[in-house]
């Protein structure tokens, strides 16, 4: 964080946050800030074999200060195959609501996973999930954005046969 004269390393200020564990951990960690300057992230870890988790993390008030002023919660777990390939796929709307997708991966049932929170974001009952099926297409490289009217859209690419798509 660096609140002015940013060319001066020494007005930048580091905080370590939380802990990720060593398995593709903090794969692509992504941050957001809100109308109100504040921060939010969102991260993928895995903390011990077979534990492939996405996280959300938040701070309202002197979040370069202290880690005890950021609250975290597991939004879901995945299996290995729903890890991020890019920092595109989680974002805030217009409201500051925090969205994340990822590809649903049980075959043969491929698409995209849509998570959302309303509010009260930091406890993980009050995320949700719709599911997007893509029949024919394994989604993979996900990104998240909204458009204009706040709506989301997502771009990802199917690997296996080479083709982008949208939705």
């Amino acid at each position: 964080h660096c609140a002015a004269d940013c060319g001066d390393p020494a007005n930048w200020l580091e905080l370590p946050l939380f802990p990720v564990g060593e398995f593709d951990s903090l794969d692509m960690p992504t941050l957001a800030i809100d109308a109100n300057g504040r921060p939010r992230l969102m991260w993928y870890a895995s903390p011990s074999w077979g534990e492939d988790t996405y996280y959300y993390a938040e701070c309202n008030a002197n979040c370069a200060a202290s880690s005890a002023n950021w609250t975290s919660t597991v939004v879901v777990e995945v299996n290995s195959y729903g890890y991020p390939h890019n920092v595109r796929y989680a974002a805030l709307d217009a409201q500051d609501r925090p969205h994340l997708v990822y590809p649903q991966t049980n075959y043969p049932d491929y698409g995209i996973n849509y998570l959302t929170c309303d509010a009260g974001c930091t406890s993980a009952s009050n995320w949700y999930t719709t599911t997007v099926s893509t029949p024919g297409l394994e989604p993979d490289g996900l990104q998240l954005v909204f458009d204009p009217n706040d709506r989301p859209r997502v771009l990802g690419y199917d690997n296996d046969i080479n083709i982008l798509f949208y939705a």
